[in-house]
């Protein structure tokens, strides 16, 4: 990461005092924190999260007062997780994704609350109702494609998606060639899937190694 984004200042924090005061007892992956030259932070969120952040920053497209919002909207959505409410939960993501409609941390979320109550169905439509609205929002086909290859019942559906996706000249490469391998190796040899996983591998700046092509 740090060779991707060489233009930062990054910081390590290994001490168990000041792992405490930032992470606290709420957080379901590891934390980020972005902090600028005042020593204000300007974002927070899940470790997975920061390249997808750094890349709207340095786009100009980062908006400091949504993702406050969009944080206290992801606070609401655990605890609602933690006390079995439906109602709180539902109302929590849509108000993200109403901000934000690509927000990882809110759609892993909910997608897990979905899976882990065996309501495949209902995940399906909830990304699908967002992919309508949004039909440029990358990751609403990745989380599809990815349904698609974990479970048979949906796989023409995903394999659909990543069609549409392909079509849209979505995702950059290193998101291309995870969706091509799924694709191949997660799809039991679906016509349309593999078709899509080729017309990926054949869209990548990079080879596999990294190398120009």
């Amino acid at each position: 990461f740090m060779q991707i984004k060489p233009a930062f200042e990054y910081a390590l924090l290994f001490d168990s005092e000041a792992h405490n005061k930032y992470m606290e007892q709420n957080i379901i992956y590891p934390r980020a924190f972005v902090i600028d030259y005042q020593n204000k932070i300007i974002w927070d969120g899940e470790l997975m999260d920061l390249p997808e952040m750094l890349d709207k920053y340095t786009a100009g497209k980062y908006d400091l007062e949504a993702n406050r919002k969009i944080n206290r909207y992801l606070a609401e959505m655990q605890n609602a997780l933690r006390a079995g409410s439906e109602y709180q939960l539902d109302r929590a993501a849509r108000a993200i994704l109403a901000i934000d409609p690509g927000n990882l941390a809110c759609l892993r979320m909910r997608m897990f609350s979905f899976e882990n109550t065996n309501r495949h169905d209902d995940a399906w439509k909830f990304l699908e109702e967002f992919r309508q609205k949004n039909p440029d929002e990358k990751y609403l086909y990745m989380l599809q494609i990815d349904m698609g290859g974990r479970y048979p019942a949906f796989a023409a559906r995903g394999a659909a998606a990543a069609a549409e996706f392909v079509k849209r000249k979505l995702g950059n490469d290193g998101e291309r060639l995870l969706l091509s391998w799924m694709l191949v190796n997660h799809y039991n040899y679906n016509i349309e899937a593999l078709e899509s996983a080729s017309k990926l591998l054949a869209s990548l700046k990079v080879d596999k190694f990294g190398n120009d092509v």
